[in-house]
């Protein structure tokens, strides 16, 4: 298990878009985005380690991961630690599975850290939770996408804003587990758009 940082825009599969410019991160590692956008060009398996794009130096906090092309990623957990922008994009109009637990930040007014671009699909397998903090969402979709969510979606502890999946207009969500709202009056464990489907198989509370 290592701390692993990008140091350049690049490919995930280029060992020079890496530290070291050796070797590429393995199972057990904590990759950083390091102010850089790193496109994911072939499948991810990190076992347990994380995706994040926050700081802990040398590496500075920003950037992100996005994928291409129909890909399988596979981390421990993708909670968001760093308000301005999410930790991983799913390409517009393609297609990927995520293997991971989804949560909001803690702090306020913050993006989730999975984040679906117009006419993305994407399954997730893993339990998806908004966050502590107001508007601190876990998943955030734009139009036109489908997502499928083989495990529980919950909203998140804060009482305000703090929503599980947030939709643009006209998306398809399935949900194949449990869906629970909880504490206030925002923290809605879905949150669909005009023209949008939901599909749940499992109880609603």
């Amino acid at each position: 298990m290592a701390n692993r940082y990008a140091v350049a825009t690049g490919l995930w599969s280029d060992v020079a878009t890496w530290d070291g410019g050796t070797t590429l991160p393995t199972s057990g590692d904590t990759v950083r985005s390091n102010t850089y956008v790193v496109t994911i060009d072939q499948d991810v398996n990190l076992g347990a380690g994380t995706l994040r794009n926050d700081g802990s130096a040398p590496a500075v906090a920003g950037g992100y991961f996005i994928t291409s092309g129909t890909r399988v990623i596979t981390v421990g957990s993708l909670t968001a630690v760093y308000t301005p922008q999410p930790i991983l994009f799913i390409k517009a109009g393609t297609t990927s599975t995520v293997n991971s637990n989804v949560t909001g930040h803690t702090l306020s007014t913050s993006y989730g850290p999975l984040y679906l671009e117009t006419g993305s699909t994407c399954t997730l397998n893993g339990n998806v939770i908004g966050g502590a903090g107001s508007q601190s969402d876990g998943i955030i979709m734009e139009s036109g996408c489908t997502l499928t969510v083989n495990g529980d979606v919950a909203g998140g502890t804060h009482t305000s804003a703090a929503v599980g999946i947030v939709t643009a207009a006209s998306c398809t969500v399935n949900i194949n587990g449990n869906v629970t709202a909880t504490n206030g009056s925002g923290a809605y464990a879905l949150n669909l758009a005009t023209g949008g489907t939901a599909t749940i198989v499992g109880n609603v509370t």
